[in-house]
């Protein structure tokens, strides 16, 4: 009988696959071929289990050992689901702080139940709440090596699925004072700050150095500068992965102020676009005009509201 060829892609953990090697295997004079090379066996009788060759462990080498590859780089390449539990344990935080980040991948997420905590309203008074609701991981070592002052603590961004609460951006239709200059940013920034804190301990959500906005002029920011910030908004660059209706440019003499180190689209949402919408209008922090600041619309389509209005408050973080 004539040599039979018969080409056969093997996939990891494929039980069929290994089923229709055997099966040709028996039928007669077989030249298998894979992607690492042919394979000729001449008996008709050999098994797979007698089939034994290095290419084999070398085909699947990389496959295999690919969620072993403990870095920021492959952590932030792979989109994988998963419970890291009800608090972030002793070993967790020191995976993040050694840049490891084993166990912790863009997806995975944290689910709290009624954690206290308490944070101080806009009269200065003192207020108690909890919060339960899910926190998820959307970035590895985005802010590493930048800020006025190098950040170089290794961490992971980390977004809740849902807000965290409604409030308005100011009590009237103005941006005056860029986002720095707002209500949202002076006062409701420290319930998030607040909350972050209590579910991740105070110890572990790390302060960086952020440009932020603070002047604005004919509807376009005009000045900014850096600010050591624990919780803030997220603007449109983390979120789409470009600016929108944030109203910088140039109106032909002065160049808008709008630089930022949060330079590109977490990529949490890089993976899951469909997460960016949570069906509740929220909050981002770029100006869009003289009244108005950019939002993530209920539809999940990129908007903007007066800043009277009150839309949900969903920040992020950095943990470590």
């Amino acid at each position: 009988m004539g040599i039979q060829t018969t080409r056969i892609q093997l996939r990891r953990g494929t039980s069929q696959a290994l089923s229709a090697v055997n099966e040709v295997l028996l039928a007669g004079e077989i030249c298998i071929e894979t992607d690492t090379g042919k394979y000729k066996i001449g008996d008709g009788t050999t098994a797979w289990s007698s089939l034994e060759y290095a290419g084999r462990e070398a085909a699947t080498s990389t496959e295999d050992n690919v969620l072993n590859y403990n870095n920021a780089g492959t952590h932030n390449s792979i989109y994988l689901e998963g419970s890291l539990g009800n608090s972030l344990t002793a070993e967790q935080s020191a995976a993040i702080r050694a840049g490891t980040f084993e166990n912790i991948y863009v997806g995975k997420s944290w689910t709290f139940t009624d954690v206290p905590y308490t944070y101080t309203d806009e009269n200065n008074a003192t207020q108690s709440s909890t919060y339960s609701g899910t926190m998820r991981v959307a970035d590895c070592d985005y802010y590493l090596n930048t800020g006025s002052t190098a950040l170089t603590t290794h961490h992971v961004v980390v977004v809740p699925d849902e807000s965290l609460f409604s409030a308005n951006m100011n009590d009237t239709a103005t941006t005056e004072g860029g986002y720095v200059g707002s209500k949202m940013y002076t006062t409701y920034m420290r319930r998030a700050e607040a909350i972050f804190k209590a579910c991740f301990g105070e110890d572990h959500v790390l302060s960086h150095r952020e440009y932020l906005v603070n002047a604005v002029s004919n509807g376009r920011p005009s000045g900014g500068t850096w600010y050591t910030r624990l919780v803030d908004l997220m603007d449109e660059r983390m979120v789409y992965g470009s600016l929108i209706y944030d109203s910088g440019g140039s109106d032909g003499s002065t160049i808008s102020d709008r630089y930022s180190v949060s330079q590109k689209q977490l990529n949490l949402f890089r993976h899951r676009p469909g997460l960016i919408g949570i069906r509740v209008t929220y909050w981002l922090r770029n100006v869009v005009s003289g009244a108005s600041f950019a939002n993530v619309n209920n539809s999940g389509g990129c908007r903007y509201n007066t800043a009277s209005n009150s839309n949900g408050v969903r920040p992020a973080a950095l943990i470590y």
